[in-house]
């Protein structure tokens, strides 16, 4: 387990950061400037806190009140940092297996496995200057964990790239995770890239970890946590795959005991996805009697209630053992009579959910 209790400024910046990550993958989710990389720097080992404690296993990496602060390469962390930052000379071998002859490290996986599970083994003789931007980050997270790492830090891995090239690299990162089995804290300001990766979310705001936990507690309630806009994000839905009807073109999915169905390709029957819903296109009628295009109306429970700026206000619906939330305006809530504690129907259109599924 990784723990963190460091506290400090740099410049006019002051942070004060305290948490815990477990092997798996935990999002660092906030706005740009909230403090995510400076936190990574310092559990690298690349700036020292003023204060407080870094360890991983037992093992202390800093300690200010006892002068402890063990040097980055000693601490043992594969770092991706925004630019993937490879050695312009070296071809993607030497630069895969760089802390293995310059460093002396012996990597848990072979060159042939990494190069097998990033799917880079026709690149292997190239320079990074022949390289796509989606290449150059797969080599980077493939140079990281051949550096026997304790821990993996990525730093907004996506960062310039489109969804084409990040449908291409987070399967590899989820893999890269069973495969080695150690904590990964990847940074992100992008609520899809938490979805699509995390296992847990801590969400930094303005040098301060505000609120941590797995990701379906903290999702939901993270668009009015420290002030983060509450229109980026509605939570998370998790389903299993149950079918896929040919003729519309519509996957059918089980969630939380209800039937949900989204546009797009089939995914594997049996298949366990995540589905992203934005809060500001969640409908939310009164009850089931109402006729409409959308094809997913979910019965819900409505547990909070919650002023917004702009005369709206944000609904948290429980739907079995699941939850997320709607954005609506204040008169839709006076008209529909909607209260803390009652029932309503949460519609959702499968054309808006169609590139917001994960499968996992």
């Amino acid at each position: 387990m990784l723990e963190v209790k460091v506290k400090g400024a740099r410049e006019s910046f002051a942070y004060d950061f305290d948490f815990s990550a477990d092997p798996g993958i935990t999002a660092l989710w906030g706005k740009s400037g909230a403090g995510k990389t400076t936190l990574l720097r310092l559990i690298a080992g690349l700036d020292q806190a003023d204060k407080g404690v870094v360890s991983y296993s037992g093992d202390t990496w800093f300690d200010g009140a006892r002068q402890i602060n063990v040097t980055s390469a000693k601490r043992r962390i594969g770092y991706v940092p925004q630019r993937s930052a490879l050695f312009a000379h070296l071809t993607v071998r030497r630069n895969l297996t760089y802390s293995n002859w310059a460093a002396g490290r012996k990597a848990r996986v072979t060159l042939e496995e990494v190069s097998e599970l990033l799917g880079i083994t026709r690149l292997l003789e190239r320079y990074p200057r022949n390289l796509s931007g989606g290449e150059k980050q797969r080599v980077a997270l493939g140079r990281a964990m051949m550096s026997n790492p304790a821990i993996l830090l990525l730093d907004e891995p996506f960062s310039g790239l489109d969804e084409q090239r990040i449908d291409e690299i987070a399967p590899h990162i989820l893999a890269l995770n069973r495969r080695i089995k150690v904590p990964i804290l990847l940074v992100t300001h992008a609520v899809r890239d938490v979805v699509r990766l995390a296992d847990s979310m801590i969400v930094i705001e303005n040098g301060m970890s505000m609120d941590r936990g797995s990701l379906e507690q903290v999702l939901p309630r993270a668009g009015i946590a420290a002030g983060v806009d509450a229109s980026v994000n509605g939570g998370l839905l998790t389903g299993k795959v149950v079918g896929y009807d040919k003729s519309y073109g519509l996957n059918q999915l089980e969630v939380a005991g209800q039937s949900l169905v989204v546009s797009g390709a089939s995914i594997p029957r049996g298949a366990t996805v995540r589905i992203l819903v934005n809060a500001s296109e969640v409908l939310v009628a009164k009850n089931s009697k109402i006729q409409t295009s959308a094809r997913n109306h979910l019965s819900c429970n409505i547990s909070r209630i919650v002023q917004l700026p702009e005369n709206c206000v944000q609904l948290r619906l429980v739907c079995g053992d699941q939850n997320f939330v709607a954005k609506i305006t204040r008169q839709a809530l006076d008209e529909l009579s909607l209260k803390k504690d009652g029932k309503c129907v949460a519609i959702l259109k499968s054309v808006s959910l169609a590139n917001q599924v994960f499968p996992r």
